[in-house]
């Protein structure tokens, strides 16, 4: 009698562990948990640091500049010169955002900070080293626990229940762009909350959220520059002077903070400095490089691909990379199901430019659709690949011929995957739209 209750019990507890991870939330927490748990583990016995084993691509210039994008853009920022003394690639509403909090840095230790990028990098590991420096390190912290509050947040509004918004936002925060963006200390997680507000109120009922969600935007927008292309969701929603609303908050956003610094000039300095940013490091995920990377992967052991690699770096591949990203954009308009568009916007902030790991965030409105959804059985490709650009893998390895880690090289192909799949479902709802107006002409003719 006691061996059949105990079978009956395992029975129970078995069928509730398989139905808890078929809910996407939770099965993706758990391979969340699980990716942490073996980083944590390596790293212990490895003595190792975050830096140097997630983020290897770096590893030979920036492995002591932890923070380098907070850090250094408070620097930039506290003369008000950070685009002809520096030539920063921050946008200057992000800018000015960050002179507010230097107003709190004491003068006469700001002014030994340096006038050059190599005067900065020249403090490291000195007394005006600003990560030794305890109220720089407040301000960290400090934006680190906005930053956070931000995105839980935005959960809250999502989610009525606590423990599944708490289940969410831990898998949000602990996700491999969100992680590589803290180590960064970069706004960028400031501009993807402002997005995701964006994204999941912009139909609201309340006209006034609505118009906040279209000002939420422009603001992400100026921050970060990529979130623009969520704009297309209301061409797609065909609001369209909600959409031209929107442009205007953009552009003051962007065009206005310039005026704060050095105004034209620093508007000149900027786009320059945007269109040469073209360092191998910095294009991880642009399409182009995606596929160099993994063909010289592939193939460079067995063949010399040279040819192909220079291929990928010319001009034509340039182009055929913009008309990827023009493709994703009008699928966006036009595929039927909304998360798919989700889908190929983030592709497209991903080939439009030159990002780096933290770009990766923009795919987080397609993990939110994911983590809303009952069953991972309702789109089982969309889940796993979803899931796989934003678990934190416990691949640490470093690549020394590709000059990446195996972490980066894994996203690379789990990417180009997503991309496949984005135009697969393009090709179905094209085919069905066809076959359905066809179906349309001959009940016509017959009647």
């Amino acid at each position: 009698m006691g061996t059949n209750n105990w079978k009956a019990r395992g029975k129970e507890i078995r069928n509730k562990v398989c139905q808890l991870l078929s809910n996407p939330l939770y099965c993706y927490f758990f391979l969340n948990l699980v990716c942490l748990a073996i980083i944590y583990i390596r790293l212990f016995y490895d003595l190792g640091s975050l830096r140097n084993f997630l983020f290897a691509q770096y590893i030979d210039i920036t492995s002591d500049d932890t923070g380098m994008d907070f850090y250094n853009s408070l620097i930039y920022v506290s003369d008000r010169v950070p685009y002809t003394r520096y030539q920063t690639l921050y946008p200057p509403l992000a800018n000015l955002c960050l002179w507010f909090l230097t107003r709190t840095v004491p003068v006469d230790y700001a002014v030994h900070w340096g006038l050059s990028t190599p005067e900065v990098i020249a403090n490291r590991y000195t007394r005006y080293d600003p990560r030794l420096f305890q109220c720089m390190t407040m301000l960290f912290i400090a934006f680190i626990i906005i930053s956070a509050l931000s995105i839980y947040t935005m959960v809250l509004g999502l989610e009525k229940s606590r423990k599944r918004a708490c289940l969410m936002g831990v898998s949000l925060l602990t996700s491999f762009g969100m992680i590589y963006a803290y180590e960064r200390g970069n706004i960028i997680i400031i501009a993807i909350a402002l997005t995701c507000f964006f994204v999941f109120w912009r139909n609201d009922d309340n006209k006034y959220i609505r118009e906040l969600s279209y000002i939420a935007l422009a603001i992400a927008a100026g921050l970060k520059l990529y979130p623009a292309l969520f704009g297309v969701l209301l061409i797609r929603d065909k609001k369209i002077k909600e959409a031209v609303r929107t442009i205007i908050y953009g552009l003051a956003a962007f065009i206005l903070p310039f005026f704060f610094f050095e105004g034209i000039e620093a508007m000149k300095i900027f786009f320059n400095v945007l269109f040469s940013f073209d360092s191998g490091a910095a294009q991880a995920y642009k399409l182009t490089t995606i596929v160099k990377k993994l063909v010289e992967l592939a193939l460079g052991r067995f063949m010399d691909v040279t040819a192909f690699t220079d291929l990928m770096g010319s001009s034509a591949a340039g182009i055929l990379g913009v008309a990827v990203v023009a493709l994703l954009l009008v699928i966006a308009l036009f595929c039927k199901q909304e998360k798919d568009a989700y889908a190929a916007i983030f592709l497209a902030t991903l080939f439009i430019q030159s990002p780096v790991d933290y770009a990766l965030l923009f795919s987080l409105p397609c993990l939110i659709v994911v983590f809303k959804e009952k069953n991972i059985k309702d789109n089982i490709w969309y889940f796993v690949l979803i899931s796989l650009v934003n678990l934190p893998f416990p691949l640490l390895e470093y690549n020394e011929r590709l000059k990446l880690n195996d972490i980066q090289i894994a996203k690379e192909i789990v990417i180009l995957a997503l991309l496949i799949y984005v135009l697969v479902v393009a090709g179905k709802d094209v085919y069905g739209a066809f076959h359905k107006k066809n179906q349309i002409v001959e009940i016509a003719e017959e009647s």
